[in-house]
């Protein structure tokens, strides 16, 4: 209810930021907020673009660097580390996503950090929209 007034006040994309900064903090996850540039008025959609709107598509995102060589897609036969092609992405975040689905709010805020630790943090956000849009089909 506290978040519905918020949204009333400062809009529902506000509100879903101070919301997912709430669950964040609760995990124990810092959060940092990011510095917007403003575009001139009337130029809307140079605005849209500066805020970087998330797509409500499923990401496919390539694994950054910096997990693969941690490990953290394991290792084939000859003990070489495995960057996993588009196909495997796709099919890890399939199962990411039906997992999320049945999450509570807290659940899923440490999942998302846990993909952008493996994909990024665009990537990360894209699959929380995702998954929320699923969420609410279903």
């Amino acid at each position: 209810m506290l978040i519905e007034t918020y949204a009333d006040a400062f809009g529902p994309d506000a509100a879903d930021a101070f919301g997912k900064a709430i669950r964040a903090w609760h995990a124990c996850i810092e959060v940092a907020a990011e510095q917007r540039v403003g575009a001139p008025d009337g130029n809307r959609k140079a605005r849209n673009h500066q805020r970087g709107r998330v797509s409500s598509c499923l990401p496919v995102p390539k694994p950054l660097r910096s997990s693969v060589k941690a490990g953290a897609f394991g290792e084939d036969e000859r003990g070489r580390l495995i960057r996993p092609s588009a196909a495997e992405v796709r099919a890890i975040t399939e199962q990411q996503v039906e997992r999320m689905v049945g999450m509570k709010d807290d659940e899923m805020a440490l999942a998302v950090v846990k993909y952008a630790e493996d994909f990024g943090n665009k990537a990360a956000a894209q699959l929380e929209r995702y998954v929320r849009l699923q969420q609410r089909s279903r």
